[in-house]
């Protein structure tokens, strides 16, 4: 977890970047306006309230809070994450969903590129049991 002061992130990335050109910047002039005026007034934006606003603040940082303690506690004791397609909640196997095989094919495509040496050896185990259990597109494969 990391805080930055805006100040800070101006040192370190700068205050440079790339203007809105001039279409966007009349589409927002127009919005800015329209509400204001006629019968779209009832959206006009209305700030929040001192209270709300209080509020507000001090909701994000008992979030941030409780984020940064459960991230501590990550640190202390590792944790056991099952190999689950996460659209589904199965676990992950060839053939069960394409997005899944698509998925492994490219990270294999990608770390052979490099020969993989981004792949860490449990990695490498699981592409091998996966691809393992695979079962060629189109059907079996044909051998004479």
């Amino acid at each position: 977890m990391y805080r930055m002061s805006r100040s800070s992130f101006h040192k370190q990335w700068g205050r440079e970047y790339e203007r809105p050109h001039f279409f966007a910047r009349a589409a927002a002039w127009v919005i800015k306006v329209l509400p204001k005026i006629g019968p779209l007034r009832p959206l006009a934006f209305v700030p929040p309230a001192p209270e709300a606003e209080k509020l507000y603040m001090e909701s994000f940082n008992v979030i941030v809070d409780k984020y940064g303690a459960m991230l501590k506690q990550l640190e202390q004791q590792r944790p056991q994450l099952q190999n689950l397609q996460l659209d589904t909640g199965n676990p992950t196997r060839p053939g069960a969903y394409s997005l899944t095989d698509e998925t492994y094919a490219k990270l294999l495509k990608k770390l052979a590129k490099s020969e993989f040496k981004q792949a860490n050896r449990a990695l490498q185990q699981e592409l091998l049991l996966y691809f393992e259990k695979a079962k060629p597109p189109g059907g079996e494969i044909r051998r004479s």
